[in-house]
């Protein structure tokens, strides 16, 4: 990879670019010596004939976790390949074509999920990660956050402040990042975004991240989020911006209205979504969304039954 300066393809507010993927990548990758791929080895590591067979050898770390004390091989991998030299470069722009493909098939979990540049060590990346995976909430609950997964990374950016500064007794989305300067990954439409962290690396702190509960609540319904726009997507229904966050009301709104049941939200947001106030509006809804609270019926087969224009 040249050093000689080029500039940077136009970013929109949101960190999406006009230009390819593969072409801002290149123009990110050109300010730092490495680009980091963070693998997600759970289910196989795609690249791992092209990592043996690489020369010279590139450095690698996992993010050992204790959950994969058993099956080490299982963790992510945090990869360094240098900028510098043809053949790791190489191996960066194949890892992007591989991810792009793995986009394309539906419901494939990602196994490239970002590339990664900083100017911190491998080992301080390594460290960083590992504080930021085990979260506790303020109830005492400890999960394992996968916020490195590219369906779970777009939706904490939405969710956290994007630093701290008046907000108290939270984490901010530069908090999250850590030392890493630039976090990139493909979003649902296949194009590459850019999370960009406003935090000096030597300012950055290894201390548990700090969620309150309404925040815990909605990083809860990220999944739901991710199975409705799936729904909507299957039946071509237009995702424009905002989908994420108008999902959620809609979500939120159900749960409030006496549905418990993650399927029966579920099947009324992507109504919501999809008919606007033909459904939310109908005079009907509210008799049939009691009936399948109160008698136990899933509600989408109710709506099926009853509101045979909106199914």
């Amino acid at each position: 990879m040249s050093n000689d300066k080029v500039s940077s393809p136009a970013l929109s507010s949101a960190g999406v670019s006009t230009a390819r993927a593969d072409e801002v990548l290149y123009n990110v990758a050109r300010g730092y010596d490495r680009t980091v791929v963070l693998i997600d080895q759970f289910i196989d590591n795609p690249l791992r004939e092209a990592i043996e067979a690489l020369s010279p050898p590139a450095a690698s770390v996992l993010l050992d976790d204790p959950i994969f004390q058993d099956d080490l091989q299982r963790a992510p991998m945090l990869l360094a390949l240098s900028n510098r030299r043809p053949e790791h470069y190489a191996l960066v722009e194949y890892s992007l074509k591989l991810a792009q493909e793995q986009h394309a098939e539906p419901g494939a979990v990602p196994r490239i999920c970002a590339w990664l540049f900083s100017n911190a060590t491998l080992e301080r990346l390594r460290s960083a990660m590992l504080a930021r995976l085990n979260v506790r909430y303020a109830s005492g609950d400890a999960v394992y956050l996968r916020y490195f997964d590219p369906r779970v990374m777009p939706h904490l950016a939405r969710l956290f402040p994007p630093s701290t500064a008046g907000v108290s007794g939270r984490s901010s989305f530069d908090d999250l990042l850590g030392p890493v300067e630039r976090w990139c990954q493909l979003d649902r439409d296949g194009q590459l975004i850019q999370h960009g962290n406003a935090q000096p690396v030597s300012a950055v702190q290894d201390i548990p991240l700090r969620i309150d509960e309404p925040t815990r609540q909605a990083m809860d319904r990220i999944e739901q989020i991710n199975l409705v726009v799936r729904i909507l997507s299957a039946r071509q229904t237009a995702i424009g911006p905002g989908i994420d966050a108008q999902i959620d009301h809609h979500l939120v709104y159900s749960a409030s209205a006496g549905l418990d049941q993650p399927d029966d939200q579920i099947a009324y947001a992507w109504r919501a979504v999809a008919h606007g106030q033909a459904f939310t509006m109908h005079p009907a809804l509210g008799e049939l969304m009691r009936m399948a609270a109160t008698q136990g019926l899933p509600l989408d087969i109710v709506l099926n039954a009853r509101l045979h224009s909106l199914a």
